[in-house]
C-alpha cells in the first residue's frame, strides 16, 4: 500500500522551486497536455 503522505512530501519536495514562483500552478502542468508539431525534419538526422 502506497503511503500517501510519503507521495506528497515527494512531490513537494520535487517543485519546491516552482512554489516559490509567484502564481505558478504545477497541478495545471500536471493535468495538461502537449502536442508536437513539425518534427518531420527531425526523423532525418
Amino acid at each position: 500500500m502506497i503511503d500517501n503522505k510519503n507521495v506528497e512530501r515527494k512531490k513537494s519536495r520535487m517543485y519546491s522551486r516552482q512554489q516559490l514562483i509567484d502564481g505558478w500552478n504545477q497541478d495545471i502542468l500536471d493535468n495538461g497536455t502537449i502536442m508536437i508539431v513539425g518534427v518531420g525534419a527531425l526523423s532525418l538526422l
